[in-house]
């Protein structure tokens, strides 16, 4: 029999061993809670798609998917955006990664997955550490035939809304970057809504749970540490004052802020609107929504006019996440998880037009690709021809004459092309002129900073030219040539006291390889024998290039040739032109 001293010991000793345990589960719990990183600047990923998959019905999505995510990325305006090039260039290698993450200061990846199961396409984003680990998810799932029949306008909502479904997750918007005396920097400006007299409450938010397989983030946590008052804003950052603090020194580096007026949650909010209402229209959609797990508050907010408690309160914000241990497409098991089978699932709004031919073959989106840089020029160029015969550019009424517009694409992270068309009009002393240069280039960078003071790239081109100036009343009839010429250019950053703002500078001298043409001389067309010919250009842009909209700048263009014709006759063209500049992303 066991006597009753040793049943008090044993009962003893297991009350010691349950408070043990109780207390080491309550440390772990709390150790396993930790400060949300700041999640400032982004790289995107190339889309993945599925390798073992045909993907031939979707190629022209193939091509415009990519820009696509990317941009959504950046419409969030919760990240600064790194070159989609550079990351996709180092990305792939531990030692690249690591060159982001040291040299470019990325803390998070931004990721876009394609996969198939039967006939249904399962588009997968992710947020992702610098060490590729998921810290995000959200899935859509469509129809294959639904997805091909999307419109370039339609894919590009689609992937918005798949976006800030995952972002919108994040318990803050912006980020104290630093803190001096009663005044802080914040990561957020008018690009993000931001304005002068804005109040912000501020938090330093945790990450409370992670998903026991993959390490994502589940739910997180915040405590308000205080509140701050803008009173400067610049694009993407600003400087508020602190008007109060829940203790001394609780506002720190690292806390963060939420900001209704973000891009995102507002039009997100109105955007769920649209689509809950066609759905309620439509019920033969071929597009399947993603089912919200049952035992969890749903990612997406379903209501126009207020906010979800995930998104409107700071204080707790719970989001589900799948596991995801792969980068890569996600694998069957993960499949049978994140696609709901088609009879079970909710239709959505949208249902693409069947006789709706994608945009993407339009003409002007063949012309002028998603991904592009469209630079634009308008402005006074004046120009003489003199020899056996002459003729010059007057100033018209209207002051500008000239004017033209070029695509610009990347075809390496070193190479890249361009292609356009300059046209010109207005009188000459007797009569009138017309113009135009059509023209195409390729272009090799060193990008070496240390080549040239103030200068972080030498660029070398090939550029050809079919060239035509028509000229009436004057004793030179204009010319028709074609030319190839080679070109060096310097590119580089400048910041004039005058201007008060740094500028970005290229400049560029021409020199002929070949030429082949003909002039117009006193009636008759002469043949180019010989000759040579100098132009540069000297062009800028004030201040940073923006994520979207036009930036502006001026140049400067000389070009001084001598020609030996037919007939023993001879032609000199000497012009100068002052241009205004315009450029943006396409």
């Amino acid at each position: 029999m066991i006597s009753k001293k040793f049943k008090a010991f044993l009962i003893v000793c297991l009350t010691a061993l349950i408070g043990a345990a109780s207390s080491a589960l309550a440390q772990g719990n709390q150790s396993s809670a930790s400060q949300l990183p700041i999640l400032h600047y982004a790289g995107v990923i190339p889309v993945q798609w599925d390798k073992s998959e045909a993907w031939g019905d979707l190629s022209h999505l193939k091509k415009s998917l990519g820009g696509e995510f990317s941009d959504a990325v950046r419409q969030s305006k919760r990240f600064v955006v790194l070159n989609d090039d550079l990351v996709a260039t180092l990305w792939k290698s531990a030692a690249g990664r690591k060159e982001l993450e040291k040299d470019y200061e990325l803390s998070v990846y931004a990721s876009l997955d394609v996969s198939a199961r039967g006939d249904m396409v399962i588009l997968t984003a992710r947020l992702l550490s610098p060490s590729l680990q998921t810290r995000l998810q959200e899935s859509d799932v469509l129809s294959r035939r639904s997805l091909s029949e999307l419109t370039r306008e339609q894919s590009s909502a689609r992937l918005y809304d798949l976006v800030m479904r995952m972002i919108n997750r994040l318990p803050v918007d912006a980020h104290i970057m630093s803190v001096n005396g009663s005044y802080v920097t914040l990561s957020g400006g008018s690009d993000q809504g931001v304005r002068i007299g804005s109040q912000f409450d501020v938090h330093t938010a945790t990450v409370e749970s992670l998903h026991p397989a993959n390490g994502s983030w589940l739910s997180f946590a915040s405590i308000k540490t205080g509140r701050i008052e803008i009173i400067e804003v610049k694009k993407q950052s600003s400087i508020g004052k602190i008007s109060s603090l829940v203790h001394d020194n609780s506002i720190k580096p690292g806390h963060g802020v939420v900001i209704e007026a973000i891009s995102g949650r507002s039009r997100f909010a109105r955007a769920e609107e649209k689509s809950a209402m066609a759905s309620a229209k439509d019920s033969d959609s071929g597009v399947i929504a993603q089912e919200a797990p049952k035992d969890t508050a749903p990612a997406v907010v379903k209501s126009p006019e207020k906010p979800s408690a995930a998104e409107a309160s700071p204080e707790k914000n719970k989001a589900p996440s799948k596991p995801d241990e792969q980068l890569a497409a996600p694998q069957e098991k993960e499949n049978a998880e994140q696609a709901p089978v088609p009879a079970d699932t909710q239709k959505t709004a949208e249902k693409p037009a069947s006789d709706e031919a994608p945009e993407t073959d339009n003409f002007t989106a063949r012309l002028i690709p998603k991904g592009s840089e469209l630079r634009t020029w308008i402005g006074m160029k004046m120009w003489s021809i003199s020899g056996s015969s002459s003729a010059a550019a007057q100033l018209p009424p209207w002051i500008v004459n000239s004017a033209g517009g070029s695509v610009h694409r990347k075809f390496s992270d070193t190479i890249d092309w361009s292609y356009g068309l300059d046209i010109g009009f207005g009188p000459t002393g007797k009569g009138s002129f017309f113009a135009y240069d059509l023209h195409a280039s390729g272009r090799w960078h060193l990008y070496q900073k240390d080549i040239l003071p103030g200068a972080d790239d030498i660029f070398f081109g090939l550029n050809t030219s079919l060239i035509s100036t028509q000229v009436s009343k004057e004793t030179s009839g204009g010319y028709d040539m074609t030319m190839v010429t080679l070109n060096i250019g310097v590119h580089g950053w400048a910041k004039p006291e005058f201007i008060g703002d740094k500028i970005e500078w290229t400049g560029e001298i021409f020199y002929p390889l070949y030429v082949s043409g003909r002039f117009g001389v006193r009636g008759f067309r002469r043949n180019i024998e010989t000759g040579s010919s100098t132009s540069f250009k000297l062009g800028s842009y004030v201040g940073e290039r923006p994520e979207v909209g036009w930036q502006y700048g001026a140049a400067i263009e000389y070009e001084s040739s001598a020609w030996d014709l037919t007939k023993s006759k001879t032609a000199k063209v000497g012009s100068m032109g002052l241009m205004a500049l315009a450029r943006r992303n396409i």
